[in-house]
């Protein structure tokens, strides 16, 4: 889990920060999708350093210990595209709305946040 008021998931090539396409090495001279386990691995496992409850992102879960007479609010919304935005947006703004909706259902539970879920379904498109 990564701190929520980092700048460094802007910087993501996912988010359009830079880097490398997301596209895998070359099969027969033209370049193939990455599979689902290498993006985690290339683009957002990195973003979990300092947080050994993320588990590198090798699981679908994570663990948090929570101190004594706290509780924990956690929330994840998707963006869906043509509903949320639209298919020209710039990924940083994707993303950055993302993070936002979530914050404010933290900030509309009194929640102080910790850090941030993520649910992501790229369509055929986006290679």
């Amino acid at each position: 889990m990564t701190n929520p008021s980092s700048k460094e998931w802007f910087s993501s090539p996912v988010y359009g920060g830079g880097g490398e396409p997301r596209s895998g090495e070359t099969e027969g001279g033209r370049l193939r999708r990455l599979g689902e386990f290498e993006l985690i691995a290339k683009y957002f496992a990195p973003l979990t350093e300092g947080s050994p409850g993320a588990l590198g992102l090798t699981d679908d879960a994570a663990y948090l210990r929570v101190p004594a007479g706290h509780e924990l609010v956690a929330t994840v919304d998707a963006l869906v595209e043509s509903v949320h935005f639209l298919r020209d947006d710039p990924p940083a703004t994707i993303g950055a709305k993302a993070l936002r909706v979530n914050l404010s259902d933290l900030a509309a539970k009194g929640a102080v946040p910790l850090g941030y879920l993520l649910a992501l379904s790229l369509p055929a498109w986006v290679d």
